[in-house]
């Protein structure tokens, strides 16, 4: 069974906030009913996600349902920009650096901060000195104020002078060999999908399945693999034609999928319609 939380994710970045930013809780569970997922642990993974201001609750017209919460709305904000509207890799001579100092007696804010930073796509420079490409610096600065962990830290945008290749600093700091593996899986689970679904009779039901799918799969790859510089990478890297499998899968499902999303949800969307 796929993942309830982060598949919710998925719904509201790939169709909710295009359809008003609401959705009725009976039309959530018919969703997430189609992807396998039954109706008891979509309203625990709910429960949970109200818990952590995810998700906010909003009857309108006398029906009960869920918008995003606004720091939710800006999280998603940067990760549109990330994972939907990734190009190819950009050659690029600047990185960001990224230094931290946390008390002794707040270890849990240490680690914290480091794994914010790990999943930003930082990769680990020396103790106490993380890297990521310039391109995420505007990012990183809004996701450390949001969660309160600007205090500890200082960014510099910088340049790699030596002595090591810029090639042999981006192997010491990121697990190529592990992203390269992540790539390959992605493209090996997406390739046969548009022939896949020429035969099959319920295309729209499919089409929201597989969309989903591959929205899934792809979505942790731009975190993994920061945007880093094809000169500075091994031959043949695979984050091109990847990108490239990820929009041609999306372009080729996305009319369906939009036509199953909107058959499940659109009596409600009618009643929330009316209730302004």
């Amino acid at each position: 069974m796929a993942n309830p939380r982060e598949t919710i994710l998925d719904l509201y970045g790939s169709f909710i906030r295009d359809f008003g930013g609401w959705i009725a809780v009976a039309d959530l569970i018919r969703l997430l009913d189609t992807l396998g997922i039954d109706e008891a642990s979509s309203r625990s993974a709910v429960s949970r996600m109200k818990r952590a201001e995810l998700l906010q609750p909003a009857i309108l017209g006398g029906v009960k349902g869920y918008r995003l919460t606004t720091p939710a709305e800006e999280w998603f904000a940067d990760g549109d920009q990330r994972i939907l509207h990734r190009s190819g890799p950009v050659e690029h001579t600047r990185w960001v650096l990224v230094s931290f100092s946390v008390p002794e007696g707040e270890r849990m804010m240490r680690y914290r901060l480091r794994a914010r930073l790990s999943a930003l796509g930082f990769g680990q420079a020396s103790a106490g000195l993380m890297v990521a490409p310039v391109a995420v610096m505007a990012e990183t600065e809004r996701t450390l104020r949001r969660e309160g962990l600007d205090s500890y830290v200082t960014l510099w945008d910088a340049t790699h002078a030596g002595f090591t290749s810029t090639a042999a600093m981006v192997a010491s700091a990121w697990d190529l060999p592990a992203i390269r593996a992540a790539y390959d899986t992605y493209m090996a689970s997406q390739r046969p999908v548009p022939a896949a679904l020429e035969s099959v009779v319920d295309d729209d039901r499919e089409a929201f399945r597989h969309y989903v799918a591959n929205v899934n799969a792809w979505r942790a790859l731009p975190y993994l693999d920061p945007g880093l510089p094809l000169s500075a990478l091994p031959a043949g890297w695979p984050s091109s034609e990847a990108a490239q499998l990820f929009d041609a899968v999306a372009a080729r499902l996305r009319p369906g999928a939009w036509r199953w999303f909107v058959r499940i949800c659109s009596r409600n969307h009618e009643v929330r319609a009316k209730a302004g």
